[in-house]
């Protein structure tokens, strides 16, 4: 994938961002500075570093939240793939919360052993015992990039398994894949070219 971006010491009106993922296929965004023309309100919306809390990490269920309410919107899609994109901007938002939000949370049973409640985003329930939210292919997460420290960041794409159609691997290329693995028997989530650090 190459890609031109401009950060915001030299974003002009007119900088353009070209990604072009795959051969004929080109997306461009467009960067336009937020220029306000009234004063601040003291409801308005700021962005800035609080104080630091203790507490759970449940980034999982903002995720979750985020992503059902997204699908609520009605998308026809003429039998075409889907894809949702995340902008993961929150630290505490790693690998494992990104799974428990789409596969279901983990939990220890009297063996021992370690399963997934059928809360995820992904999966089955007595409504749609299918599947759920088959129309979309897959979901796609941006971690670790940002404006001023673009070194490191990372693509990753969690495959719906039960989406009624997949989407094409050439079209967004991604760092790490959990993709559908299938047999005669059974099917599974597996991480490809290998399960990316929690960080």
């Amino acid at each position: 994938m190459s890609a031109r971006i401009g950060y915001p010491s030299d974003l002009t009106d007119a900088q353009w961002a070209l990604i072009e993922p795959a051969d004929g296929i080109e997306l461009r965004f467009r960067f336009l500075r937020r220029r306000s023309s009234s004063p601040p309100e003291p409801t308005d919306r700021m962005v800035g570093t609080g104080q630091a809390i203790g507490g759970f990490v449940d980034s999982f269920l903002r995720l979750r939240s985020a992503l059902e309410k997204k699908v609520q919107k009605r998308y026809d899609t003429r039998g075409k793939p889907l894809a949702i994109f995340v902008g993961a901007w929150d630290s505490a938002c790693t690998v494992d919360q990104f799974e428990d939000a789409l596969l279901g949370e983990q939990f220890l049973v009297n063996s021992g052993e370690v399963k997934r409640a059928n809360n995820g985003f992904f999966g089955r329930n007595r409504e749609r015992p299918a599947g759920k939210h088959q129309e979309l292919s897959c979901v796609v997460a941006l971690r670790g990039w940002r404006p001023w420290q673009s070194d490191n960041p990372s693509i990753l794409r969690f495959d719906n398994p039960f989406a009624a159609v997949s989407f094409p691997d050439e079209l967004l290329p991604a760092d790490y894949r959990l993709g559908v693995v299938r047999d005669e028997r059974k099917l599974w989530l597996e991480w490809t070219p290998t399960r990316p650090g929690l960080a």
